[in-house]
């Protein structure tokens, strides 16, 4: 009995984590409504009903939406460009003869609503240098599409790589992806592909006055600090010297190539660490 209660709680607990992770599920309805024919996109398994309702009311309008705009009958389909679990991209397309409009939706899927670059991206003026002129974005696997004109098609290609240092750290793993490291790590080798991120977790004991900071001989390799945070358990109600937390290290890198790193434990007054991790990052280009 207890082996088929344990069986059961095994299988609720696979269940609950299979339904709560992964991607989103974008499905494929058609129509045909005599001017306008094709697919257009809807998603399922969202948790929230309303939010799922509201998230394919704004699919169907922006469909409908690029359709109009044709002014004749049309084909609308769409291509899938970026799938996370909280967050997707679809680009939209209409077609009558040899016009075609295309238009991108980037959907928060915490929020069922329209998402913007600025949601996820800090340091607007530096960012827009970057990108370069754009009329809207379409979030992609390894970069952001851009457009200058208004239906037209999306030819701008920038990869993340180049614009990893404008990312809000605290929305990085919705849409990047994020390699997690602890202080075991040390003496290792960490194979990534550009435009992904390295979470570095080290206990730490800011009230003591040490934390944990990039050394400044990884800083001139090239690699980027993308930011820091430090994390007190909640369990911990007395704030004195002896209080231990988290360093949170996030790091990046703009091109291919090895790049060594370094982190000290130190006061920031002191010439010398407490201690210290090392280990390389190699950054590979992706191939598809």
């Amino acid at each position: 009995m207890k082996k088929v209660a344990l069986l059961i709680l095994l299988m609720f607990c696979f269940a609950n984590s299979v339904w709560a992770e992964g991607r989103t599920t974008v499905l494929s309805r058609s129509v045909n409504n005599g001017a306008i024919t094709g697919n257009i996109p809807e998603v399922d398994a969202i948790s929230d009903d309303n939010m799922r309702k509201s998230i394919n009311e704004v699919l169907k309008a922006r469909s409908y939406e690029l359709a109009q705009a044709l002014q004749s009958d049309c084909v609308i389909g769409y291509t899938r460009l970026l799938d996370r679990a909280s967050i997707f991209s679809i680009m939209l397309e209409a077609k009558a003869g040899e016009k075609t409009l295309y238009k991108a939706v980037n959907i928060d899927v915490t929020t069922g609503k329209e998402c913007v670059i600025g949601d996820f991206f800090r340091d607007k003026d530096g960012l827009l240098k970057s990108l370069g002129g754009y009329e809207d974005i379409a979030f992609g696997e390894t970069g952001i599409y851009t457009r200058n004109d208004n239906f037209g098609s999306y030819e701008t290609f920038v990869p993340y790589s180049k614009i990893l240092r404008y990312v809000d750290i605290g929305e990085a793993g919705r849409f990047l992806t994020v390699h997690k490291l602890t202080g075991a790590a040390a003496g290792s080798k960490l194979h990534i592909n550009e435009g992904e991120l390295v979470a570095v977790k080290l206990d730490s004991n800011r009230s003591s006055g040490y934390l944990w900071e990039l050394n400044a001989s990884s800083k001139s390799s090239g690699l980027l600090e993308i930011g820091t945070s430090y994390i007190m358990p909640a369990n911990q109600e007395n704030k004195s010297v002896g209080c231990k937390g988290i360093d949170i290290i996030i790091l990046g890198a703009a091109a291919p190539g090895r790049y060594p790193i370094k982190l000290d434990y130190k006061r920031q007054w002191e010439k010398y660490p407490l201690s210290t991790v090392e280990f390389e990052l190699m950054v590979e280009t992706k191939t598809n």
